[in-house]
């Protein structure tokens, strides 16, 4: 189960994605240039987590990555330091059961999937925090395949064998603070809103738009969503902000491919725009 529960935490972030979008070339890959590089950098947009069948490494992504010096994630999933330090903060304080109040067949909805995809129930799991539980019944339900990938840990493995650097733009202390601001009852909600048929749907839009590298799709699909409405400063905005202001001193050392999730590049503070107000040129590779 432990190992579901780690590469489970990275598929969270990858279905927040932005509210506000702005007309943008069809891409998922964008390269940095001008101001004060020396050579060129990328910008790539994961979904954290996908069935293995669904992806094959695009080419110009493969190509990216060969001319980087240095991979830049939003956490390395290869560093041991990372999983030991964010273990802990998987569960709620006090290690207390959160779920026992929740109406009966809310309770009942949440425990059973659990008990078929993962043999354990909220008896046993209900000490873990909303976002840990909604990320391993995403990852169970709406990716019913025996073989999930991580986009991010593929870029990580190929990466360590060529001896390229990783560096990670946050901590794992930092990504879990996040859910931490957020009010149980609405991440609880989100959690069975996605165990329907609606939760359902949105998934396959949203893998839709990502095979399509369609930003502007993938910014407009999560439009009603109330969660990432609400806390979009925190999910997104606040997050660009400290990535674009990291990010000049790593490219300035040489070439970075810098892969974060999606939905943190459309938009008027989105990634993309954020370099583009730094003073970079970028471009689609299509």
């Amino acid at each position: 189960m432990m190992k579901n529960l780690r590469t489970s935490l990275l598929v969270v972030l990858s279905l927040l994605l932005p509210v506000l979008t702005q007309a943008q070339e069809q891409s998922l890959l964008w390269k940095v240039s001008g101001k004060d590089l020396s050579s060129p950098s990328y910008v790539y947009g994961t979904m954290h987590m996908l069935c293995a069948q669904d992806f094959q490494m695009p080419e110009k992504l493969q190509s990216a990555l060969a001319e980087s010096q240095t991979l830049v994630l939003e956490l390395n999933p290869m560093d041991p330091a990372v999983m030991a330090e964010m273990q802990p903060l998987m569960m709620n304080p006090g290690m207390e059961n959160i779920y026992k109040g929740l109406a009966a067949e809310d309770y009942a909805l949440i425990d059973s999937t659990l008990k078929v995809h993962f043999g354990a129930g909220l008896d046993q799991v209900g000490i873990m925090k909303p976002m840990v539980l909604s990320s391993m019944l995403t990852m169970a339900v709406m990716l019913p395949c025996e073989a999930k990938i991580s986009v991010d840990g593929i870029l990580a493995q190929q990466a360590t064998e060529s001896e390229k650097p990783i560096q990670s733009l946050e901590t794992a202390t930092y990504q879990m603070s996040i859910f931490d601001e957020i009010p149980n009852a609405l991440q609880i909600d989100e959690m069975l809103r996605s165990l329907g048929e609606e939760g359902f749907e949105e998934f396959e839009a949203l893998k839709k738009a990502y095979f399509a590298e369609d930003l502007q799709a993938l910014a407009k699909l999560m439009n009603d969503n109330e969660m990432v409405r609400q806390y979009e400063e925190t999910f997104l905005l606040q997050r660009n902000r400290n990535w674009a202001e990291a990010l000049p001193a790593l490219m300035q050392e040489g070439s970075c491919l810098v892969a974060v999730g999606a939905g943190h590049l459309p938009g008027a503070e989105g990634l993309l725009q954020l370099l583009k107000k730094a003073g970079y040129t970028l471009e689609p590779v299509l």
